[in-house]
């Protein structure tokens, strides 16, 4: 495929085969995780769900059916139910009352900066690149571009928006949060047309009451702070070339074939009274 922007379903940009943020933070963690896909969790199913209903609601009507209220699908109403949208994604009452409620604190007037970016930002960008030193064929998908302002957003979904906590909860995850902005920031830097693009955002979204929203700004950082994205360009800068290798060699290497000295971490000893 061409270098260039692209308005594809996710299941075409699945299908492009070029590295993305995903398996690089595979990678960070052992070459061997990216040859598996990660196993999704309720959390993560709830996050990709209401990412549809917010971002792609005339797609969500026509994939998703709601479980009516009450209605139980082990019973022989139920299975009747379930027969008639067997083509499409289930989605519990439960869940989807929630993300109702998501939406509504949207725009109840309290998250206007959130707003004004979804509703006036293209969605669903997807961004193919070659790689400036490595040569290989790149990805990335935007959930929100905003040209205008030089902006580039992800939505996500969590039980905390609080911004200290939702980045201190990504990075314990393994997650390398940072990551993402420095790799996506890197494909608009190499596709003309967004060359000018140089703010990435977060946009997080509480699953629960009271369903408040967040917009972190990644880039760029304030004086006197550490700047993510650079710290995350200069990981991939060293785990780039070893997955490519990886791919080329098909030697996926694990963890250390050896016997590893155990130390507590610095961030428990402090609070240890001997």
């Amino acid at each position: 495929m061409k270098p260039g922007l692209y308005n594809m379903s996710f299941d075409e940009y699945k299908q492009v085969d070029a590295i993305n943020n995903s398996k690089l933070v595979q990678a960070s963690k052992t070459l061997a995780h990216t040859l598996y896909e990660k196993d999704s969790n309720s959390a993560m199913i709830f996050g990709c769900d209401f990412h549809t209903y917010l971002l792609e609601l005339n797609r969500f009507k026509k994939e998703y059916a709601i479980a009516p209220y009450g209605l139980k699908l082990t019973k022989k109403k139920g299975k009747a139910w379930l027969k008639e949208n067997e083509k499409k994604t289930i989605l519990k009452t439960d869940d989807a009352i929630a993300m109702i409620k998501m939406a509504q604190s949207l725009y109840s007037g309290n998250y206007e900066t959130a707003r004004n970016l979804i509703e006036k930002s293209e969605k669903e960008v997807s961004i193919i690149w070659k790689h400036k030193t490595e040569g290989e064929l790149c990805k990335s998908r935007q959930d929100l571009l905003h040209r205008k302002l030089g902006i580039i957003a992800d939505v996500k979904t969590s039980t905390n928006a609080d911004p200290d906590k939702w980045f201190k909860t990504m990075l314990n995850a393994g997650i390398q949060p940072h990551f993402q902005p420095a790799w996506y920031l890197e494909g608009c830097k190499a596709t003309p047309e967004l060359k000018h693009i140089k703010i990435f955002l977060w946009i997080v979204f509480e699953v629960k009451k009271p369903f408040g929203i967040s917009v972190i700004q990644a880039t760029p950082a304030p004086i006197g702070e550490d700047d993510m994205v650079l710290l995350g360009k200069e990981q991939i800068k060293i785990i780039l070339p070893k997955y490519i290798q990886a791919k080329q060699t098909g030697r996926f290497t694990g963890y250390p074939d050896k016997i590893i000295y155990g130390k507590m971490p610095q961030y428990y000893m402090k609070g240890v009274e001997i």
